[in-house]
């Protein structure tokens, strides 16, 4: 099943990918370029659970490094934070259309 969100609805917080704050997303944007699209929070956007994927996929790995290092900082825990919303969405399948305001 194929489920789609529009930016639009975020106001009804159906979804919680729709609370990424801006640091969070420079987070993401961050993460290996090419694999990922850009994610622009005020144009069309499409994620697929593949990408969500991918991004749990490497906040995990960057707080694995940072643990290694006892580095707790800000970065530590914004993606501890992004990791936190993401988490739940793996387990479905799911396509989100985020159309710009």
């Amino acid at each position: 099943m194929i489920q789609v969100y529009f930016i639009t609805d975020r106001h009804k917080l159906e979804h919680p990918l729709f609370c990424i704050t801006e640091q969070e997303l420079q987070v993401i944007n961050n993460l290996s370029q090419g694999v990922l699209p850009y994610i622009d929070p005020y144009g069309d956007t499409m994620l697929y659970i593949d990408h969500i994927n991918f991004i749990c996929d490497n906040i995990q790995i960057m707080m694995e490094n940072k643990e290694r290092q006892f580095c707790y900082d800000k970065e530590y825990n914004q993606s501890k934070e992004l990791y936190e919303k993401f988490k739940p969405v793996i387990s479905k399948e799911t396509t989100l259309l985020l159309v710009g305001d």
